[in-house]
């Protein structure tokens, strides 16, 4: 799906909301994660999540991938900035000798700055630090080998599991009988090894991995706080992937050191404004309105945590109370438009103008978007609210002019492999479907299921985004109907090589047609399409006989890509039949599946006539031989 289609998608899922009709939306409706302790706020709701995503008021989602302080939203009841830092995403050993620059989509949210401009409220500030200092080696890999895994890839016994981070892995390893090294892959999927299994460096399209044994210092790592400064060593509390929670009141640093996983951190149930963590990670924020109605704000911490590739960061989210409606309709600024209804007034410069989008065309789209929000929305020093972390000052954290190059998911600095961003992003709704790809890219793949219920609104469509395949395959003159006079099979599974047994409920070959003497040469074929029972996008190859001039048969093996539980509308494969006498004619066929859906801890290498392509250890191959009959079985066979 190219940027083109996704922003003109987007475009036209917050068009549903019409002009003119009020920019509230229900979090009762909304649902989700957000409306859970929020019941109290009833109005619209904007947020920053990601690296980092914006989803105005009014619907409208565009990314902002640039560095420094900006306004989020200013009207006459807060003023709300935040401060995007890099992600540091780009250490990839083989982007770097290629001199290549990271893709959109490096930074994140750190600190969050919260002004609420109706009381005597003070200057709220919520963050994690500077976690960037370290020398472009992520400390919790130091001892590993970056770029490199095992192979075999799993331990006889044992197969891929999830894990959180290569720590982790390790403590897996430890805790398997036998096991000397172990891989961890940027999607999360730990491999563990004994001695039999060699090391052998990643491919340029293979999802990131790292790689230690037990006798390296690869997964001992610890939450180190001394990538912090003094004061914010001494004064953190832990919120999320123990991730440092630093908390400022008009500047002044708070001391969370001994704060509980749940706790008021500023008032209580009673006051006014009250800001409380919850479960050691959700900060949420409520403001009592002058006409008694509360205006909500709420800080998810996400990442991996410090010293990881998907560091700390925050989703922000905020909802806006129904009292202040035309206030809020005609004053509203920032990177969150202005909740009125209508999503192509969310570009605006400081004053309120309306800014034109039309630029949504590749490559210029990303660099628009960008460019909204430096040329408008960055923070002068003057206004900034922001205290500094340490000893840095304004110019460490100001906006950066950065040359970004287009995303696409095909991009060599991703994390991920272009099929695995595929496999994860292919069922996300619409809305996130682009955002999904390009945290995927960076890092974060695990995020999108939290930031879902939070997207999921009244009014957005719920089809596949454009450019995907539309609709489901019809599967005709399956193997139990072509023949349907008969009692014998027509297709008989003789062997599975690997350890995926073959999904029951779903055909591998569709439009089947016998074709027993197409030439009247004595030649005995049959055709077929190929579907895949797999719930993941495979590569696919048919290895089978086809007849040469009339009395020769070659070996050939055609290969083509299947999505997700699809089926190949195109491709007919023909097979030459084997005759015996006595023996009704039948076809012998070779089918291998490699998906990342399919169980890596297999045996299966696909034959090296089919040119496969180098597939990474961690995407799993299954081969099915079949014998399938040429011609229909008679209605007695047993």
């Amino acid at each position: 799906m190219n940027f083109n289609n996704a922003v003109a998608f987007l475009l036209s899922t917050a068009s549903t909301v019409q002009a003119g009709q009020s920019g509230l939306r229900s979090l009762s409706a909304i649902g989700g994660d957000f409306s859970q302790g929020f019941n109290s706020c009833t109005g619209a709701k904007c947020g920053v999540w990601g690296d980092p995503h914006i989803d105005t008021c009014d619907g409208l989602i565009y990314d902002c991938q640039a560095t420094g302080i900006y306004t989020l939203m200013k009207n006459h009841a807060f003023n709300v900035q935040a401060n995007f830092v890099d992600v540091s995403a780009s250490d990839r050993e083989h982007i770097i000798e290629n001199d290549m620059d990271l893709p959109l989509g490096a930074s994140m949210t750190n600190d969050v700055m919260i002004d609420f401009l109706l009381d005597d409220s003070p200057i709220f500030q919520f963050g994690f630090g500077d976690l960037s200092n370290h020398d472009g080696t992520f400390p919790a890999e130091e001892g590993c080998v970056i770029n490199h895994s095992y192979k075999p890839a799993n331990m006889p016994g044992t197969r891929k599991e999830r894990v959180g981070n290569v720590e982790q892995c390790r403590k897996r390893c430890e805790d398997t009988q036998g096991c000397t090294g172990f891989s961890y892959w940027a999607d999360s999927w730990c491999n563990v090894v004994n001695d039999s299994s060699s090391l052998i460096e990643s491919k340029p399209n293979w999802s990131r991995a790292v790689s230690g044994t037990l006798d390296s210092d690869c997964g001992t790592h610890e939450p180190d706080m001394s990538l912090l400064e003094g004061e914010e060593r001494m004064k953190h509390g832990y919120i999320g992937e123990q991730c440092p929670l630093l908390m400022w009141v008009d500047g002044v640093m708070m001391d969370l050191s001994n704060v509980e996983k749940t706790m008021f951190l500023y008032g209580d149930e009673n006051s006014d404004t009250n800001i409380e963590l919850i479960g050691g990670r959700k900060i949420e924020l409520q403001f009592k309105m002058p006409r008694g109605d509360i205006a909500a704000i709420r800080l998810k911490a996400e990442g991996k945590g410090p010293g990881e590739l998907w560091s700390c960061h925050w989703d922000f989210w905020i909802c806006l109370p129904g009292s202040d409606q035309i206030e809020f309709e005609t004053g509203t600024t920032g990177l969150l438009g202005s909740p009125d209804g209508d999503p192509m007034n969310d570009w605006m410069d400081t004053g309120g103008t309306v800014l034109e989008m039309t630029n949504f065309t590749l490559p210029e789209a990303h660099n628009d978007s960008m460019a909204y929000c430096v040329d408008n929305w960055c923070v002068p020093q003057n206004e900034t609210m922001m205290s500094f972390h340490g000893n840095t000052d304004y110019g460490d954290h100001k906006c950066a002019n950065e040359t970004h190059r287009d995303f696409i998911v095909t991009d060599p600095s991703c994390v991920l492999s272009a099929e695995k961003i595929e496999e994860v992003c292919k069922g996300m709704p619409p809305v996130a479907y682009y955002a999904c790809q390009l945290d995927c890219c960076m890092g974060g793949c695990d995020q999108l299921p939290d930031v879902i219920p939070d997207l999921d609104r009244p009014g957005v469509p719920t089809e596949a985004p454009a450019g995907d395949p539309e609709g489901e395959c019809v599967l005709v003159n399956t193997p139990d109907e072509v023949c349907p006079t008969a009692t014998g099979p027509v297709v008989t599974l003789l062997q599975t090589t690997g350890n995926e047994p073959l999904p029951a409920d779903a055909p591998v070959f569709h439009s089947i047609y016998q074709d027993p003497d197409p030439d009247d040469n004595g030649d005995t074929t049959v055709h077929f399409k190929v579907n895949n029972p797999f719930d993941s996008a495979a590569d696919v190859y048919v290895k089978h006989d086809e007849n040469v001039l009339t009395t020769f048969t070659t070996s050939v093996c055609p290969a083509f890509e299947i999505e997700a539980s699809g089926c190949n509308k195109d491709e007919i494969i023909e097979v030459a039949c084997k005759e015996y006498p006595g023996v009704a004619p039948f076809a012998l066929v070779n089918v291998y599946f490699a998906s990342v859906g399919i169980n890596s801890d297999s045996n299966a290498e696909i034959d090296q006539c089919c040119e496969p392509e180098d597939y990474e250890p961690s995407v799993g191959i299954v081969e099915y031989t079949f014998k399938i009959e040429c011609v229909c079985p008679e209605s007695t066979t047993q």
